[in-house]
């Protein structure tokens, strides 16, 4: 029997495509060549220490002593049993990232729009329109990898979903669904995820509706059995990642404050919240304008640090290259969450002429994400969803919805010129041109909304807003004339709102022609293709092109030491003796410092609660008590004309000490706020209602003689030789977290329970005479979860190639 290959040329020829696109895009990348990713940098700088230890020693450690403190890492724990996740290597076709994973997502959108009918030329154009929208380029740009890794995975799941319930391919709809779940968690964004559901919940109320009408339960039974034995299934393979993750998150800032009375101002009440603070979660809230610019880009100016040309007002005046020309609400954003506005155009388009569930699943999820980006500025809705969705306090920066839409936007653009191009409109007189709903009248309206809000913003736009925003507050502060940005705001507004005009009449007009039967099918669908293209790679363009690719050896310099780096270095060579605090950068927002010493700063999205709660109780306000008790021996400050200098701080307690008193409390207020009156070096605090009785028969304190010295460290694994004249309680300047949570204590090989003190430390009761005390980390969550992990994917993997 022979094969018929010319069924399969549409698919090669898409594929070279892809590849070839994509690889125009990320070109400098051939040429070794990286982008300088903002969060990455400051990533790399905290896990460097990490990094090093896990090549000395070839193990995998999850505690980073290098920030705050010491914390563990099981907010993002590397999995080696997730075998699924190999596949994402082939579905790369073998090229790096960001290029293999650019190409990845266009593939995976690729191969959904194929599923749901769509012809392979036109599931060509879309699929690479799905993956280079100027959002999820900007996520690369800025360094947010582990987001733009669980987007791209979106298809698969909206392949899965619509295999179930819509197409009734049952094993089909389960395979696509596993994989996507199976990919979605181990890329570790639940935010992402978590915001993916929210849409589909959407699809769920209506299918749930349409059910109830026609009183068929058994389809949507027995679909719902199906994705739940999916997500079971493909999560059950991330299980090492989810498990420390929800386990983590529990005593993170994530998770149910510690304290009753608020440790900053920015607490609106006094009573224990689980998840963030409204005020915190709502920072990065879109408004109205925000969104506009997914239909026009440079509505409120783009970025904070927008490109501009040597005509600009912004150079004339100031000779920047990069004015800050955003005006939003938001402090600063790296760019706008421009879809396109061909996209939103043909979107509208779906919405007049695509029948059934899809049509009004994806409109009203669209709009149900719109208003959650909203956030503080849409509180009726979101501060409902904010107290009474599970885990949605959790999670900040509501903008970052909008990066799920511009999947479930495209989908419906890519449906209505595929069944647009589905009619031959030469034959008036056929029964399917008369009774579809693809007529010139609603091209017309969807081009009245969509061109003449265009139209309108760029003849009177200039005049509707006064173009100054939030982030003029330190401009203004500073006595920095704001007009010059005024002015380039304005001229990129009118030449964005003309662009965006142009491609909406272009668009609008290329399909009249064909319903006119002016032009061929053919035609039609390549000049729509370009149009497409040249939409969001323009603009794409403006925030990530080759510029902004740098070679390797120029990244390596965030890793060279500073003059007061090698001085502490050269007098401490083991970064596990002592502690500094560097006040000359952005303590909290920089791991710059973590590079060579371990801190009790640096930078992490997800920091432990009690850590924050010292800082925000105790270091801020310059107790040294709290300083010397985690071993603060170096402060890194400003010296003569700004030159960063070292101040000593002979307090510093070391790695761990004997204490003469014990101070017992009985709230968690009162414990951290007794280290105000306790000299740390000699009493520790103790939550007596959390640990009964620990320190009863310890007496003669005040007689203590005794030493304990660390005798080797790893991050994972640390020993102490101790030594006293009687029974005693020792401090080890290390992080609490307790023995349910991974670390086990050892005394002479004999396990031995610790407490925690002062808030955050641990406390270990030792006996006379002469012992070896051992610290081990070996969390269960993860542990365990690897081995589930590797079942799971062994399981998955099966059940795939059987289906």
């Amino acid at each position: 029997m022979s094969i018929d290959w010319s069924r399969y040329v549409p698919h090669i020829v898409a594929v070279v495509i892809i590849v070839l696109v994509n690889t125009i895009y990320f070109f400098p990348q051939l040429e070794g060549k990286v982008v300088q990713q903002v969060d990455i940098v400051s990533s790399a700088q905290g896990t460097y220490a990490l990094k090093q230890y896990n090549e000395q020693n070839n193990k995998t450690y999850l505690w980073n002593p290098a920030q705050f403190a010491g914390m563990p890492v099981l907010s993002g724990v590397p999995s080696n049993s997730n075998w699924v996740y190999k596949i994402y290597t082939g579905i790369r076709l073998g090229f790096s990232e960001p290029l293999g994973l650019y190409i990845a997502g266009c593939l995976m959108a690729y191969i959904l729009l194929l599923f749901l009918g769509v012809n392979p030329w036109l599931s060509l154009i879309f699929s690479i329109a799905a993956v280079l929208t100027t959002y999820n380029v900007i996520l690369w740009e800025v360094g947010h990898n582990s987001k733009i890794r669980t987007l791209i995975f979106t298809p698969l799941l909206i392949a899965g979903v619509l295999g179930i319930f819509e197409k009734r391919k049952y094993l089909v709809g389960f395979a696509f669904l596993a994989l996507g779940f199976s990919f979605s968690f181990y890329t570790r964004h639940p935010q992402m995820t978590y915001y993916i559901l929210l849409f589909f919940m959407i699809y769920g109320i209506i299918k749930l509706i349409e059910t109830i009408r026609s009183k068929d339960w058994m389809p949507f039974g027995k679909g719902v059995l199906v994705v739940l034995a999916a997500v079971l299934l493909g999560g059950a393979t991330s299980a090492s990642k989810i498990w420390s993750m929800y386990d983590y998150s529990e005593v993170s800032m994530r998770g149910k404050s510690i304290l009753a009375s608020p440790s900053s101002t920015s607490v609106s009440d006094t009573k224990p919240v689980k998840g963030l603070e409204w005020d915190y979660a709502m920072n990065w809230s879109n408004d109205y304008k925000d969104l506009m610019a997914a239909f026009i880009p440079g509505f409120v100016g783009g970025s904070g640090a927008e490109k501009v040309s040597v005509s600009s007002s912004s150079y004339k005046n100031y000779r920047i290259k990069k004015a800050p020309l955003y005006w939003g609400q938001m402090m600063f954003t790296a760019g706008p969450l421009y879809i396109g506005a061909s996209i939103i155009f043909l979107f509208v388009l779906g919405l007049f002429w695509i029948k059934g569930t899809i049509k009004w699943w994806l409109g009203f999820g669209v709009l149900w994400i719109m208003l959650l980006s909203l956030g503080e500025n849409f509180e009726l809705l979101n501060r409902f969803v904010f107290d009474h969705f599970p885990f949605y306090s959790s999670f900040r920066a509501p903008s970052s919805l909008m990066s799920v839409a511009s999947f479930f936007v495209i989908i419906l653009g890519a449906l209505s010129i595929h069944e647009l191009l589905k009619i031959n409109f030469a034959k008036k007189k056929s029964k399917k041109v008369k009774q579809t709903k693809i007529t010139p009248k609603s091209l017309y309206f969807a081009y009245g909304i969509c061109g003449g809000l265009a139209l309108l913003m760029a003849l009177f736009g200039t005049s509707l807003f006064d173009f100054s925003g939030t982030p003029d507050i330190n401009y203004n502060q500073q006595g920095v004339d704001i007009q010059p940005f005024i002015e380039d705001r304005k001229s990129l507004f009118r030449s964005d709102s003309w662009r965006t005009f142009f491609i909406v009449s272009l668009l609008a007009g290329l399909i009249w022609a064909y319903m006119k039967s002016k032009i061929s099918k053919h035609v039609v669908m390549g000049a729509i293709g370009l149009i497409v293209l040249f939409d969001l790679l323009s603009v794409d363009f403006r925030y990530l092109n080759y510029g902004d690719f740098v070679k390797k050896k120029d990244i390596s310099q965030i890793f060279e030491p500073r003059s007061v780096d090698s001085q502490i270095t050269s007098v401490e060579p083991d970064r596990s003796q002592y502690r500094i605090h560097d006040i000359t950068i952005n303590t909290y927002n920089s791991s710059q410092a973590s590079v060579f010493h371990n801190t009790i700063g640096g930078y992490h999205p997800v920091k432990m609660q009690r850590i924050q709660d010292i800082i925000d109780r105790h270091i801020t306000k310059g107790n040294m008590q709290a300083f010397n008790m985690l071993n603060t021996k170096y402060f890194i400050v400003k010296g003569q004309e700004d030159q960063a200098k070292i101040q000593q701080n002979p307090g510093a307690l070391g790695v761990a000490w004997f204490v003469s008193k014990v101070k017992k409390v009985h709230t968690p207020d009162e414990e951290i706020d007794a280290l105000n009156e306790i000299n740390t070096s000699t009493t520790a605090v103790i939550l007596e209602d959390e640990f009964p009785n620990y320190v009863d028969g310890i007496t003669d304190l005040d007689t203590i003689l005794g030493e304990i010295r660390m005798t080797s460290y790893e991050p994972d694994f640390i020993t102490y030789k101790t030594n006293s004249d009687k029974e005693a309680l020792a401090i080890f300047s290390e992080m609490w977290y307790g023995p349910d949570k991974g670390w086990q204590v050892y005394i002479d090989g004999t396990p031995a329970p610790h407490v925690r003190v002062n808030y955050a430390l641990r406390g270990l009761r030792i006996p006379a005479g002469d012992h070896e005390v051992r610290f081990e980390f070996k969390p269960t969550c993860y542990y365990t979860g690897e081995k589930i992990s590797l079942l799971s994917s062994l399981l998955l993997i099966g059940l795939v190639l059987g289906i």
